[in-house]
């Protein structure tokens, strides 16, 4: 296996020719220019001469999608943050619900400027968030966890390099201060500038504290989270922003199409004691990880692949089953 992260993410140079027995996995999202093509671009060109055996972590790739055929698609990281979540944050009855969102952003990207931009224009603000970084945005100061400023600072910096930081991180100061008390988390995935669909712990987080999600800038996130079994509760949350082609239309319109529900926190108590079994079966689900089916969903559909890669793929995946 050839595996390709971090900083060499994209040296699609270094992918060999692949045998039967072999294969490259790309882990991570793809770019770090997130408003240029170019990195997928040179990605379809090595697939133009070796477009066999080849796995990206994402859920759907718009990109490349003349080669959906020959790349296998697995959310790598968002199954092994499953599996975190039930391993380090104790499954105990969320806490109560005050305030109407919530949002985290841990580093700065397009898109999350812009989310804090959306609030301030629509007069949206709340308590529930981090930003760890000085957005020049008054409304909105820099904040880790509330009143847990130094506390949260040295924990990250000691947690750092651990697998399980982001888990460790939800356990002592955002589950509490941050998600458990909101009804709405609005999700900034990384992944926002293309027709791509890729999810973190950040979507996961928003079903473990049993909250209304709202995808802020992701493709068609709502789509396939639906797809494998989640409620996305289009009863209440008009998701229709989902699929536009303008990324900035969608961000923006994720915002405008509910509005209303950012207003009125009445409406969102009364749903959330109305369907509360709803919100605790996404909690249930992510529990029992059924992002593992996206690794048996695409097993069968390469099962032209051959039997000592399958099985390889599935000693990866063997822990989250």
């Amino acid at each position: 296996m050839k595996y390709l992260s971090g900083v060499n993410i994209t040296d699609f140079k270094s992918i060999p020719d692949h045998d039967e027995n072999s294969y490259t996995f790309i882990d991570d999202h793809i770019g770090t220019n997130e408003v240029s093509d170019r990195d997928f671009t040179h990605l379809l060109k090595l697939l133009e001469s070796k477009p066999d055996r080849l796995i990206l972590e994402y859920i759907r790739c718009e990109s490349i999608k003349e080669y959906q055929n020959s790349v296998m698609m697995l959310p790598v990281w968002a199954i092994y943050s499953a599996y975190e979540i039930n391993t380090v944050v104790p499954y105990t009855p969320c806490g109560p619900k005050y305030s109407i969102f919530n949002f985290i952003i841990n580093k700065d990207r397009g898109n999350r400027r812009r989310l804090l931009e959306q609030l301030i224009k629509h007069n949206l603000y709340t308590d529930t968030y981090t930003l760890c970084w000085d957005s020049g945005l008054g409304n909105y100061p820099s904040k880790y966890w509330g009143n847990e400023v130094p506390v949260g600072q040295n924990f990250i910096r000691n947690n750092t390099n651990e697998n399980n930081k982001n888990s460790k991180i939800y356990n002592a100061f955002l589950r509490e201060n941050v998600f458990e008390p909101s009804y709405i988390s609005i999700i900034t995935e990384p992944e926002w500038f293309r027709h791509d669909t890729f999810i973190t712990e950040k979507t996961l987080f928003a079903f473990e504290s049993q909250t209304l999600p709202i995808w802020f800038g992701g493709y068609n996130i709502p789509y396939y989270m639906k797809d494998i079994g989640f409620d996305i509760f289009e009863d209440i949350i008009d998701h229709s922003y989902q699929n536009l082609l303008d990324p900035y239309k969608r961000m923006d319109y994720s915002i405008i199409k509910n509005k209303h529900l950012f207003e009125n926190i009445n409406i969102l108590e009364k749903f959330y004691q109305d369907n509360i079994h709803r919100f605790e079966s996404n909690r249930r689900l992510l529990r029992e990880n059924i992002l593992t089916g996206y690794i048996d969903r695409e097993l069968i559909r390469f099962n032209h692949w051959s039997e000592s890669v399958k099985n390889d793929i599935r000693k990866i995946y063997k822990r989250f089953f």
